[in-house]
């Protein structure tokens, strides 16, 4: 297997993932916001991509992958002799029971130094485990992550580990539905990168192709994913050619928890507005309190209260 390689050519990475053909793909199924019901969670509260939707951003970067070998999710546990257990994103093996090849996935938001110390134990634990080759892919929409993550790994002894990163500028912006049909994994992850930029309403036909053939399930989380990484101006072209139900609620469990965190601000605030219009004495104790709570059904029970009290101690008992 050569080294991975930047495929920053149109037809380069197009090229690169014909070499790898998936033996089997799942039907698509289309399905409207309106449409979609609550999933259930997802472990550790990370978007699980399938294994094919890994082997596309591999083939993409330049990776020789086994062909026509079936990709498959292993545990993505690293547990050693030592009471020590390190746990990544996921882990995708190529090449059956005895693979040909192991890969690391990292999702990463932010700089983290210890990374750098434990990314080296999930390549070598896997390397020992299936006695194959293994690599970590990171992704990540952060330039600066991406420059950090990027940088090689002295393990001593004349070893390195160069981690392969997945970011702005190393990946296609996928504008195109007919693309996004045939690579949906590569649309998707254009609009997790691209999504927030000026311009991004030319990515929204490729975005929608995308995240309603990879959502097999029909579980909504990559529309979810799709809506949430789009700027308004895009988010507003989506919902042109996708109705979208007002106060539309995400059902993939970290964005409906940040949706929710948003609303429950805004209703604490309520409570206060209220309580000092009404003149009603808040200690600072209290509006903390009210500040910090996060319950929806206790803040509209405080809202209620707040509208006809006439002390703190009628609101919040």
């Amino acid at each position: 297997m050569g080294l991975p390689v930047v495929a920053r050519h149109p037809v380069e990475w197009r090229t690169a993932i014909e070499k790898w053909r998936p033996p089997h793909r799942h039907n698509a199924r289309r399905r409207s916001f309106a449409s979609i019901p609550p999933g259930p969670p997802v472990a550790h509260g990370q978007a699980r991509a399938n294994p094919e939707s890994i082997a596309q951003l591999l083939a993409a970067r330049g990776v020789s992958l086994p062909a026509c070998s079936v990709p498959d999710e292993r545990r993505a546990e690293f547990t050693q002799a030592v009471p020590v257990e390190f746990r990544s994103d996921m882990v995708v093996t190529f090449g059956g029971p005895d693979p040909d090849l192991a890969v690391v996935v990292e999702v990463q938001l932010g700089i983290d130094d210890d990374k750098r110390y434990t990314w080296p134990v999930y390549t070598a634990v896997l390397r020992s485990r299936f006695r194959c080759e293994a690599l970590l892919l990171v992704i990540t929409r952060d330039p600066a992550v991406a420059s950090w993550a990027a940088r090689p790994i002295e393990l001593g002894n004349r070893g390195r580990m160069v981690p392969l990163v997945i970011g702005r500028g190393s990946m296609p912006r996928v504008t195109q539905v007919e693309i996004a049909a045939r690579y949906p994994a590569l649309a998707m992850l254009s609009v997790l990168l691209y999504g927030h930029e000026e311009g991004a309403e030319d990515l929204v036909p490729a975005a929608k192709e995308a995240a309603l053939l990879l959502d097999t399930e029909g579980t909504g989380y990559y529309l979810d994913m799709a809506y949430a990484a789009l700027n308004q101006a895009a988010r507003r072209s989506l919902e042109a050619i996708m109705p979208i139900p007002a106060g539309y609620v995400y059902v993939f469990p970290p964005l409906r928890e940040a949706q929710e965190n948003g609303m429950a601000k805004g209703m604490a605030n309520a409570v206060l507005r209220v309580l000092d219009a009404r003149k009603v004495a808040i200690p600072d104790d209290a509006r903390a309190r009210i500040l910090s709570c996060t319950d929806l059904a206790l803040l509209h029970g405080w809202l209620d209260r707040a509208s006809v009290a006439t002390s703190i101690e009628e609101v919040i008992t």
